[in-house]
């Protein structure tokens, strides 16, 4: 099947799009931004954050136990990431923590988000800090190091402010190549949210939203001043242009059809 333009977007997309450029209009930082609602304990509004990276909003623990699997929680490692000192920090989904392992992969420590978040995808910053997107509270979390190796969270900040907990649901994230941009896409409004890294790195702020072009965008990656986005269930997998200069997404260029594509790699 040839390439196929987009000539529009989905109802959902354009209910979301319309939101955001109004709560966009009406957010300022620091406070969460309205028509955000909290469900079930999740906060998708900006989280009052520390003022050093490194300091503890989640709590490290060591070694590998985890007593939340006695009360019907269950371990899920979804992602993995190699650190800058040949350690790894897994996501686990499951019991919302990131877990630090040693080059043996026995556990070095872990660091609990808040309950119910949902770490699902990780990205490793030219800085040293780590970005956590999570797939139940469509925020952002950022890890920092301290001297002794301990990780901790930094920041937090909403994927979007027009995102909605309990319908989007944020599958990858992506860097863009000079680091200065994250994307991640919202599974349920079928949107690609961006994020502008700032600072040293340690915090993050949302910089725009557009049309995925897809069906329950599953994973994208970032190419050729391009996103390629796959889309699950539409099986189908679009290109998403990227703005050269402030590195936000654009239209969607081409959607192409793939057999419930769900990852994307370079050839």
């Amino acid at each position: 099947m040839p390439p196929r333009r987009v000539a529009g977007r989905s109802d959902a997309g354009r209910q979301l799009l319309r939101r955001w450029a109004r709560d966009r209009l009406r957010h300022r930082p620091g406070r969460p931004a309205r028509g955000i609602r909290p469900r079930q304990g999740r906060r998708a509004a900006r989280r009052p954050l520390r003022d050093r990276p490194g300091d503890r909003l989640g709590r490290i623990r060591s070694g590998g136990s985890a007593p939340e699997a006695s009360r019907g929680r269950v371990s899920r490692a979804h992602s993995a990431v190699f650190l800058p000192d040949g350690r790894i920090a897994t996501a686990d989904l499951g019991l919302d923590l990131v877990r630090i392992r040693r080059r043996d992969l026995s556990v070095d420590h872990d660091v609990e988000l808040p309950r119910g978040t949902g770490p699902r995808h990780m990205v490793m910053h030219p800085s040293g800090h780590l970005h956590v997107v999570t797939e139940y509270s469509c925020e952002v979390f950022t890890l920092a190091s301290d001297r002794e190796g301990r990780w901790g969270l930094a920041s937090a900040t909403t994927a979007s402010p027009a995102a909605q907990v309990g319908i989007d649901f944020p599958a990858e994230l992506a860097m863009s190549r000079d680091g200065a941009t994250l994307y991640t896409a919202l599974r349920g409004s079928n949107t690609i949210a961006a994020l502008r890294v700032r600072g040293g790195g340690e915090g993050l702020e949302p910089l725009a939203l557009a049309d995925a072009g897809v069906d329950w965008p599953r994973h994208h990656l970032v190419y050729d001043g391009t996103l390629l986005v796959a889309g699950q269930r539409s099986s189908t997998i679009s290109v998403v242009d990227l703005d050269e200069r402030t590195g936000a997404p654009r239209d969607v260029r081409h959607v192409t059809a793939a057999p419930t594509p769900t990852r994307v790699l370079p050839a």
